[in-house]
């Protein structure tokens, strides 16, 4: 159903309320999809907005912009990219996606246990990896992935939410804030309706 142009997305999490999200993260443009989880309308794809400093994890001196993994973005970058009405995950929009098994969150390809996971809630999260500033290097390509979350550790450490193949759940994270991390965007006041 379509509900103020957007669509009805259900979500047994929050029952007594309708979670009303927009099909897509910016209106009449289908690059990013949106899709409810665990009460909150977050992007299904990792943002590929050329940025300053962002990579793709096969070529780091090149920001062309794969569909699938999107790219990796230092925490200053990721800061600016959600647009209008939308921002990087909070504290409690993580907490309800931890109530998520990470199976249920993970892509069905791509992770090197791929044949476990089920991505029952649509999340897609395909391991995508890191940079790390300190070693100038990627990391995790198949096995983990990241995405920036709100708040700083001091200036040189962010918040963010890690998935890893042999983990149950997500984890939340503390980075350093040159390191370069996938971003997803989850929208402001979606409820209560």
């Amino acid at each position: 159903y379509l509900v103020n142009g957007g669509i009805y997305h259900y979500d047994l999490w929050r029952t007594l309320y309708l979670i009303v999200c927009p099909q897509y993260l910016e209106e009449n443009n289908p690059e990013y999809d949106v899709l409810a989880v665990s009460g909150y309308c977050w992007t299904k794809q990792n943002l590929r907005i050329p940025a300053n400093g962002a990579v793709t994890y096969e070529s780091p001196l090149n920001a062309t912009v794969p569909v699938v993994y999107g790219l990796l973005y230092p925490q200053t970058a990721a800061q600016t990219l959600c647009p209008e009405g939308w921002h990087l995950p909070m504290v409690e929009e993580v907490a309800a996606l931890y109530t998520n098994p990470a199976i249920t969150l993970r892509s069905t390809e791509g992770w090197v246990n791929g044949d476990i996971n089920t991505n029952s809630t649509d999340f897609t999260a395909y391991p995508a990896g890191f940079y790390i500033a300190n070693t100038q290097r990627f990391e995790g390509l198949g096995s983990e992935t990241y995405w920036w979350t709100t708040g700083e550790n001091g200036a040189t450490a962010g918040n963010a939410i890690e998935i890893l193949y042999y983990c149950d759940a997500p984890i939340f994270v503390t980075r350093n804030a040159n390191d370069k991390l996938s971003v997803r965007c989850v929208k402001e006041n979606v409820w209560p309706y």
